[in-house]
C-alpha cells in the first residue's frame, strides 16, 4: 500500500486518515489536494546494503592482509638491507685496514730499496776507486821493496839505503834521520872505496856550514881523514860563493879514491844513508 503526505489549501494533512465531508462546506469548489508520495525501503534494498556492508568489510581486511604482507616484507627488506649494510661497512673497515698495512709495507719497502741503491752507489764507487788505490798501493809496494832492496848494501857493521831520488843537502839529511839514520860518515878508506863501487854520484854527511874551512860529520865529529878529490875544496873557485856540503863525484878525477866535492847545499843529488849495527 503506497503511503504520502498531501497538501490542501496549503496544510498537510495525512493521506492514511479518512477526513469526513460536511453538508455546508462549499461543495461547488473543488478543493486542491497536492500530494507527494514514497515508499518504504523494501527487503532487497536491506540485503543490497548488507551485501555492500560486507563486500566493504571483505575489502578492508583484504587491504589489511596485503597492507600487513607488503608491511611485513618492508621491515624483512628493510633488516636484510641493514644486515647487508653492516657487512658492507665491515668489509669496508677491513679493506681500510688491509689498504694501511700495504701502504705501511710499500714504504717501507721502498725505504729499504733507496737503502739498497745508496749501498749499491757506494759500493759501486768504492769499487772504481779500487784500481786506483790498487795502483798506488803496488807503488809504494814497489818503493818500499827497493828501499829494503837498498839497505841490503851492507858493510862491516852498516846497513846503507842509496835513494833513488834527488834533493838538496838538508832535505837528504832529514830523509836519513827520519829511517833511524844518518847521512853517511866516511871513517876509513875500505868504506870509501866501498861507497865509489856504488857509482853513484851522491850526498855524504859532511858540511862547513857552521864555519867556513871547518869540516864536520852530522854526528858533530870534526873531519880528520879526508878524500878530498884534486883542488878541493875550492867552492868552486868563486871566494863569494858558498859550497858548504860534501858528496862523491865518481865522475870528475881520476883518483880511484880521492872522489870528494864541495858543492853548494841546494844541489840536487842522490843520498847514501847509514845505519850501524851495534
Amino acid at each position: 500500500m503506497s503511503e504520502g503526505i498531501c497538501e490542501l489549501d496549503g496544510n498537510v494533512i495525512d493521506t492514511n486518515i479518512d477526513y469526513p465531508t460536511y453538508g455546508n462546506e462549499e461543495d461547488d469548489k473543488p478543493k486542491q489536494v497536492q500530494c507527494q508520495w514514497w515508499k518504504r525501503p523494501s527487503g532487497i534494498a536491506a540485503v543490497s546494503l548488507g551485501l555492500l556492508c560486507v563486500l566493504l568489510l571483505v575489502r578492508i581486511i583484504g587491504l589489511s592482509v596485503h597492507y600487513g604482507a607488503i608491511g611485513h616484507q618492508y621491515f624483512t627488506e628493510r633488516d636484510n638491507l641493514q644486515t647487508n649494510y653492516n657487512n658492507l661497512t665491515k668489509e669496508r673497515d677491513q679493506l681500510q685496514f688491509s689498504y694501511k698495512n700495504m701502504t705501511e709495507e710499500r714504504n717501507q719497502l721502498q725505504s729499504e730499496r733507496d737503502k739498497l741503491q745508496r749501498e749499491r752507489y757506494e759500493l759501486q764507487s768504492e769499487r772504481d776507486k779500487l784500481p786506483s788505490e790498487r795502483d798506488k798501493l803496488k807503488s809504494e809496494r814497489d818503493k818500499l821493496q827497493s828501499e829494503r832492496d837498498s839497505f841490503l848494501h851492507v858493510f862491516g857493521k852498516s846497513n846503507y839505503y842509496v835513494s833513488m831520488e834527488r834533493n838538496n843537502w838538508e832535505y837528504a839529511n832529514q830523509d836519513c834521520l827520519k829511517r833511524g839514520a844518518k847521512l853517511v860518515i866516511i871513517n876509513n878508506q875500505k868504506e870509501q872505496k866501498f861507497l865509489i863501487s856504488l857509482n853513484i854520484h851522491t850526498w855524504i854527511g859532511l858540511t862547513d856550514s857552521e864555519a867556513e874551512g871547518t869540516w864536520r860529520w852530522v854526528d858533530g865529529t870534526p873531519l880528520t881523514t879526508a878524500y878530498w878529490g884534486e883542488k878541493e875544496p875550492n867552492s868552486g873557485g868563486d871566494k863569494n860563493k858558498d859550497e858548504d856540503c860534501a858528496g862523491i863525484n865518481n865522475f870528475w878525477y881520476s883518483d880511484p879514491v880521492k872522489k870528494w866535492n864541495d858543492f853548494t847545499c841546494n844541489t840536487q843529488l842522490n843520498w847514501i844513508c847509514e845505519k850501524v849495527n851495534y
